[in-house]
């Protein structure tokens, strides 16, 4: 069993870890501009939507976790 200490740094590693890959992954990405019109490639955006739908993921994990434990609990009681 964790105790709060080790659960609490546990939680907030992971909770920064996508925050501070996208501020670099932006921070990358900005360096590499050289114009405004490098912006609107066709590359740049494909790069743009990767990491919204990284962004999206957890979220999207986390519903379908919790839609199959409600199935799960559902099922439960039917079966009592």
């Amino acid at each position: 069993m964790l105790s709060y200490k080790q659960l609490r740094i546990t939680n907030v590693f992971s909770g920064l870890m996508p925050y501070n890959f996208i501020c670099v992954q932006a921070g990358c990405f900005l360096s590499q501009l050289t114009s405004i019109e490098n912006l609107f490639t066709f590359w740049t955006l494909l790069k743009l939507l990767g990491a919204a739908n990284i962004a999206l993921l957890p979220g999207i994990l986390i519903k379908h976790y919790h839609m199959q434990r409600e199935e799960a609990k559902q099922q439960a009681k039917k079966a009592s």
